[in-house]
Order: structure tokens, then C-alpha cells, then sequence
């Protein structure tokens, strides 16, 4: 691979089209909420210098934040699903006949949330037990693994070092993180773009799941940051350099870049996607709360 900026970074506004649920629970707790969810701060707002020169009196206002935890499971989920769309074709391949710039695609097909009863098979079987994973049900034999995969700890369970290559290789590992290491993808929280948001508060009666009756008794409230508002972020991608190993083997490093380009080509189509399209966060997507329009402005050189 050429070299280039390793380092990108982007302005992000998150623009809410109806109102978003940020808040639930009868003490209007605004941490008791679904995830992606929106949580609050405390700011000094008005501190500013007046026009006579003189401060303006500070006051302490609440605001909501949609927590970057919260908004990287939003992107993450949303690349995981174009992913499992792009790469279908991929996940009936023979392993043995796969090149370089192939088998980050091959590993992307195969990258899953475990069920349940996946779980349970591993751990029967004493083999690794991580989330997500790249195999549903024995580890497909690559010629790679053997060559570009680290040695697992002593006593490591029995597919450590497959999974520890699937996850340095892997498009969305290596924008997202696994147990093996972190995401090229760093996120800060999203506060209201000039330091306001509105809200409302509203209460509901709870439904009776035997009578299909309201209950009287069991109020609940919920708070919704009305449409119109903005957040805003930053967000950067620090893309991981190359290890010692694979600076020694010309086809490690092959592999390597070929997963960079991967991971650079499945961020763009992310990207091309939320230009065109609206996403939901938060509670009561049912009911059409929490659609939003995300925009990335690329502030490279930032």
C-alpha cells in the first residue's frame, strides 16, 4: 500500500427527523433507556463576554448526549448488515482456493453474533469463547492462518489463533474492534449542536398483557428531544499499522493491505449509504420515534 494518511477525520451532525426517546421510567432517569440510547450532561452555558465586555452570568444546564458507544453500535450494526449483503457469495467458498485480496471478504461473510446455543457448543468444546465470530461451526482451514496468525497463549482454548486472525483481517474487526484488538473507528460523544436541545416529557399508562387493559396504576414517562434538533461529534479513523510479522512475509503483508482496502471500501459504502438514507436510534422505532439523517463531513487534515 502506498503511504498515506493514517489518520482521517470527520465532522459528524446527527439530525433528528421525529421526536427521539431519550428517557424512561417513572423518575424520568434518562440513563433507563433502550440502547442506542441518549444519556445527559451538565454544561456551564452564557459565559461568554457581553457587548459591554462584561461576562455573561454562567448557568448549569442540562443537555442530552447520545453517548459514541452508543453510536458506534449504530454504524457497526449498520455495516454488519450491508456486509452480510456484499459478501454473501463468499461464504460457500472453498477456503483452499481463496487469494490474498479474497479472503478478507471470505472472513467477512463469515463474522457473526454466536447464538445461544453456539455459545454452549464452545464452550463444551473448549474452544474460544468471543463475540462475534468467524466460523459457525469448525474453523476453515487457510494456508494464512499458519503463516500470518500470532501464536496463542499458553493454555489458549483450541481456536484462539483463528479467531485472532480473523479478527486482525476482517473488514468490519478492523473498523469496529474485536477481543483481539481495537477498531480503526474512534468516536466522541454527540452533544446539541450551540449547546441546545428541546425536550418534552410525556406519560403513558402501562397495558395489561392478560386483559389487554390499561393499568391504571402503572404509569410510565418517557423524554423525547423533539425534531429539528442537531447533535454534533467527531469522528476519526486510526487505522492499525503493520506488526513485525507481517513486514517480514511479503504474503502477510499482501494480506494486510488487502484488508485495508477492504475495510476502506466497506466504510465508503457505509458512508454512501447514510447519505441517502435515514437510520433510527433509540426507543419506540414502532411507533416512528428516533429517525435520523447522520452526515459526515471528511476533515482529513483536521
Amino acid at each position: 500500500m502506498s503511504n498515506q494518511r493514517w489518520l482521517e477525520g470527520y465532522r459528524v451532525r446527527i439530525i433528528l427527523l421525529s421526536p427521539t426517546r431519550i428517557g424512561a421510567g417513572a423518575e424520568g432517569n434518562l440513563q433507563q433507556v433502550l440502547s442506542p440510547r441518549l444519556s445527559t450532561i451538565y454544561a456551564f452555558t452564557g459565559a461568554s463576554l457581553g457587548p459591554g465586555g462584561g461576562a455573561a452570568r454562567a448557568r448549569l444546564q442540562r443537555l442530552p448526549v447520545i453517548p459514541a458507544s452508543s453510536l458506534k453500535g449504530l454504524l457497526r450494526s449498520l455495516a454488519e448488515r450491508i456486509a452480510a449483503s456484499i459478501y454473501h457469495d463468499y461464504r460457500g467458498r472453498d477456503p483452499s482456493s481463496l487469494s490474498a485480496q479474497e479472503v478478507p471478504r471470505f472472513l467477512a461473510a463469515l463474522h457473526h453474533q454466536p447464538t445461544y446455543q453456539e455459545e454452549e457448543e464452545r464452550r463444551r468444546n473448549q474452544r474460544i469463547q468471543s463475540s462475534p465470530v468467524h466460523a459457525y461451526e469448525e474453523p476453515p482451514e487457510l494456508d494464512y492462518v499458519d503463516r500470518c496468525a500470532p501464536r496463542g497463549p499458553e493454555g489458549a482454548p483450541t481456536d484462539w489463533r483463528y479467531e485472532a486472525f480473523a479478527s486482525r483481517y476482517c473488514p468490519i474487526c478492523l473498523l469496529f474492534g474485536s477481543n483481539f484488538q481495537a477498531g480503526a473507528i474512534r468516536l466522541r460523544d454527540a452533544i446539541p449542536e450551540k449547546g441546545e436541545a428541546k425536550t418534552t416529557i410525556r406519560t403513558h399508562v402501562s397495558i395489561d398483557r392478560g386483559t389487554r387493559t390499561k393499568s391504571e396504576a402503572k404509569l410510565y414517562t418517557e423524554e423525547l428531544v423533539e425534531a429539528g434538533t442537531v447533535f454534533v461529534t467527531k469522528l476519526y479513523l486510526l487505522w492499525p499499522l503493520e506488526t513485525p510479522q507481517e513486514m517480514r512475509n511479503n504474503e502477510c503483508m499482501e494480506l494486510y493491505n488487502a484488508a485495508i482496502e477492504e475495510a476502506r471500501r466497506l466504510w465508503n459504502i457505509v458512508k454512501g449509504y447514510l447519505e441517502t438514507n435515514e437510520v433510527q436510534i433509540g426507543g419506540g422505532k414502532t411507533i416512528g420515534h428516533g429517525a435520523v439523517k447522520i452526515e459526515l463531513e471528511n476533515q482529513a487534515n483536521n
